[in-house]
């Protein structure tokens, strides 16, 4: 009896704590929210917390997706706490909404080997002091920015990836950082603004504040740098630092271009990547000069493995002749 009574007090201590808890690929709550890879994967309904206020930290783990472009629902929607939002080796679909909409608070958001899809903003963060770390991701918009953070002060670092603006109806950009001062570092990234109605393709729109753009080794940006300040047309913002690694020998020609180049208005080639800006205040060299050092010669393992042969042979000869000659 008294086994029976422990086994039925276990089962339903058990039944309330897995009561609670979710096994759909997106559950949790009321702060703490995981998408696994549990079915049905990719969840079609993702994370609807528009209304959720609170410091929220949401987590996209390994192989788990989000596809909410038939519900027509932004993939993933939290409210304006402070929210921590992780994405590693994920994928998150938004094909008529944004992908990630965490507006008005102070939001830490990290997409790590991943991939997000979006028809408006993929990673919308406008209002509040932000910081966006993407490393070897795909942030692609069909019809809007890859990322919107305009207002705030907030820090973007790209680095091994592709964020993608798509063309709409007009100005569209890889990364969008108006009206805040913003510090966006890109390390071996394209950055991508395409325009489909007739103006020119921006890249990057930095404006209405003292913004920095770092451009590190193999930084490519296709399309226009846009540090205009729209307060006042003749006042240019914003700074861009040429901060990539260049041969050592062509250190202080390239040094001298960046001296010259033009401001508010230029461009300048630099290890064969083309930028052109408008509307900037400085150029800043923090140019690193590296050595060509020429590779040591190496032999495969196939190589070495003749190369033991022949000496072998050799060896071989030469002990033949030793004995011969005595």
């Amino acid at each position: 009896m008294r086994k029976f009574l422990f086994a039925t007090a276990i089962t339903l201590i058990l039944s309330f704590i897995y009561s609670d808890i979710s096994f759909a690929v997106c559950g949790g709550g009321p702060t703490v929210f995981t998408c696994n890879t549990a079915d049905p994967n990719p969840d079609p309904n993702g994370i609807q917390e528009a209304a959720n206020n609170a410091d929220l930290q949401i987590d996209v783990l390994p192989g788990a997706g989000i596809d909410t472009t038939a519900a027509s629902n932004v993939a993933i929607d939290t409210g304006n706490g402070n929210n921590r939002i992780t994405l590693n080796q994920a994928e998150v679909t938004a094909l008529d909404d944004n992908g990630i909409d965490s507006r008005d608070g102070n939001d830490t958001i990290e997409v790590t080997d991943s991939t997000v899809r979006c028809d408006d903003d993929c990673i919308d963060t406008r209002n509040g002091n932000d910081t966006i770390t993407v490393i070897r991701s795909l942030i692609a918009s069909v019809d809007n920015n890859g990322i919107d953070a305009t207002g705030g002060n907030n820090k973007i670092t790209v680095i091994d990836s592709e964020v993608i603006g798509g063309p709409g109806t007009g100005n569209n950009y890889g990364i969008n950082l108006s009206d805040g001062d913003d510090m966006l570092t890109i390390s071996n990234s394209l950055v991508f603004g395409e325009n489909t109605g007739g103006g020119i393709s921006r890249a990057i729109l930095l404006k209405n504040g003292n913004d920095i753009l770092r451009l590190e080794t193999n930084a490519r940006v296709d399309g226009f740098i846009d540090c205009g300040d729209t307060s006042n047309s003749d006042e240019p913002s914003g700074t861009i630092i040429f901060a990539m690694d260049v041969p050592e020998e062509a250190l202080a020609f390239i040094s001298s271009e960046i001296a010259a180049a033009g401001l508010p208005d230029g461009s300048i080639t630099i290890n064969g990547l083309f930028y052109q800006w408008e509307d900037c205040e400085f150029l800043v060299s923090e140019l690193n000069g590296v050595r060509n050092v020429r590779p040591i010669p190496t032999l495969s393992e196939w190589g070495l493995i003749t190369m033991a042969g022949i000496l072998g042979l050799v060896g071989f000869i030469a002990i033949k002749r030793r004995k011969v000659a005595v």
